[in-house]
């Protein structure tokens, strides 16, 4: 596990890239750390651009949540 410290901005957008599937930059992004009771890292990237609920049209759900199957 690398430091927080040891990553770069560039390693974060390409990361950051990967995973959301977007070709912004995290807006935010926070390492979390803690070791009781467990041993957990986590990194939170907050995007660029936020849905905006005032732009969906009557009974959709959010265009950025992912499609349920039925």
């Amino acid at each position: 596990m690398l430091d927080p410290k040891d990553i770069g901005e560039w390693q974060h957008e390409e990361f950051y890239r990967f995973i959301a599937q977007a070709y912004d930059k995290p807006r935010y992004v926070l390492h979390y750390k803690t070791d009781a009771p467990l041993n957990i890292r986590s990194i939170f990237y907050v995007p660029e651009q936020v849905c905006a609920p005032m732009s969906w049209e009557q009974g959709d759900i959010c265009p950025c949540a992912p499609k349920r199957r039925e």
